[in-house]
């Protein structure tokens, strides 16, 4: 997901394993006999680039389970490395190890895939997404009986919007999602970022309410130029006040608000203010598996539980299963804080709570 700053605040597989395997893995050559990977090039001609990926295959099964990963927000390799933990390679060793196939991929612009990082927006990963599972769809044929897709983070809205694209997954899972649209997403999430750092609540909320008065003039007015103006008036005229202490906190003189808002004007950004992930998950009336942790700083718990509730109620759709980790973090390590900056001072990477619950499931889709 993306977050803005405070000025001062920034059988279980462990990383310890990663780091040994990276090596063997990097190269294509599995360190055990239970798959094999094959490093493999997706043509994408609607976009006129090649996503460039791994694809890892159970060894002595004639079918199996297949998932597609979708990675988290930013520039993502197809290991999926968020703060020295590889979440992808993880998971793509221990599901090639239970008997389920793997497809992940470097981003567009990203690794060794071509095309646009920068100018892409959540269509475009979207669609970069539906092209990666009908490749996969083909090359598996008969092999696999199920594909599906799993999303971390944002993954979860690209996941989501393979719905309208005619990728027709036969199960789904969102892990560390949001069910909310993404200009409320944004401040849910940061909200409980900056707070996280010591910022008291009401300076956190006040930073938040001025946040999201630029979030909504960019959502209404499509021209980047007229939408700074309009965020430039406010700035000027704006009735929230901050004492000279919150000023050191937060980026608060008016160049650090506006190269915030210009940020936001960004395509990607644009497209994520906008998006509903819940309007296009009602075109799959599929299994999805939402994991949820308890201590994640990045996706607050509350609100995108409740949401997605909500929205199985309404949909009918009684194959949703929400599941709250407790003790767990964004990148579903087992934790004390969840803190980003306790990412890297856990031992262990994704939980083998997590990895046996994902692979359990799948399984019996």
């Amino acid at each position: 997901m993306y977050s803005l700053h405070a000025k001062n605040g920034e059988s279980a597989v462990t990383s310890t394993d990663y780091f040994e395997q990276k090596e063997s893995r990097d190269k294509g050559v599995p360190p055990n006999d239970f798959y094999t990977t094959e490093l493999v090039e997706i043509s994408h001609q609607g976009a006129d680039l090649v996503l460039h990926g791994s694809l890892t295959i159970p060894k002595n099964k004639k079918q199996f389970p297949a998932v597609l990963l979708l990675s988290d927000n930013g520039p993502q390799e197809r290991n999926g490395d968020l703060h020295g933990i590889a979440i992808f390679d993880i998971l793509s060793d221990f599901f090639g190890k239970n008997g389920i196939a793997v497809l992940r991929y470097d981003k567009r612009g990203v690794g060794t895939s071509t095309g646009s990082f920068d100018d892409a927006t959540l269509q475009d990963f979207g669609n970069d997404a539906n092209a990666a599972f009908l490749w996969l769809k083909k090359r598996l044929g008969s092999q696999s009986n199920r594909i599906g897709i799993l999303g971390h983070g944002e993954g979860t809205y690209v996941a989501s919007l393979t719905c309208k694209l005619g990728t027709n997954p036969d199960f789904m899972i969102w892990m560390g999602g949001s069910a909310l649209r993404g200009d409320k997403a944004l401040l849910e999430q940061n909200k409980k970022l900056l707070i996280a750092t010591g910022i008291q609540d009401s300076t956190v909320n006040k930073f938040v309410d001025l946040v999201h008065i630029f979030s909504q003039i960019i959502r209404f007015e499509k021209d980047n130029n007229l939408a700074l103006d309009q965020i430039n008036h406010s700035i000027q005229n704006q009735s929230i006040v901050f004492s000279s202490y919150e000023k050191t906190l937060l980026p608060l003189s008016k160049p650090e608000l506006m190269a915030l808002a210009t940020q936001m004007t960004s395509p990607w950004l644009r497209s994520y203010l906008t998006f509903n992930p819940l309007r296009n998950l009602k075109e799959c009336n599929i299994p999805l598996l939402a994991l949820f942790a308890e201590k994640d700083h990045e996706t607050p718990l509350k609100p995108n539980i409740e949401k997605l509730r909500s929205f199985a109620n309404e949909s009918g759709n009684d194959r949703i299963i929400i599941k709250e980790m407790a003790d767990h973090n964004h990148l579903f390590q087992k934790c004390k804080i969840g803190t980003i900056e306790e990412y890297s001072k856990l031992e262990a990477g994704i939980s083998a709570e997590v990895l046996n619950i994902l692979s359990n499931w799948i399984k019996v889709q």
